[in-house]
């Protein structure tokens, strides 16, 4: 077996493990809590008058599984 191929079975073995680690509701509640939290800095920013706000949640399945937040600055009409 080559170096490429034992390379390619290590990768499938982590993603096939991050896959079990992290249950249908594991994610759920990963995914609320992300959102939640979205809404509550957000809610934050505009009480603080700030024209940015978190515009998009992103989940990366890895290990360690990542939560990355996109911020986008705007105008008041599109911050509401």
């Amino acid at each position: 077996m080559g170096l490429l191929d034992r390379a390619k079975q290590s990768v499938e073995k982590v993603r096939d493990i991050s896959l079990d680690l992290v249950s249908d509701e594991n994610l759920a509640n990963m995914i609320i809590v992300a959102c939640t939290k979205q809404d509550n800095v957000n809610e934050a920013l505009k009480t603080k008058g700030s024209i940015y706000r978190i515009h998009g949640v992103d989940l990366e399945m890895g290990i360690p599984p990542k939560i990355v937040y996109a911020i986008r600055r705007g105008f008041d009409d599109q911050l509401e």
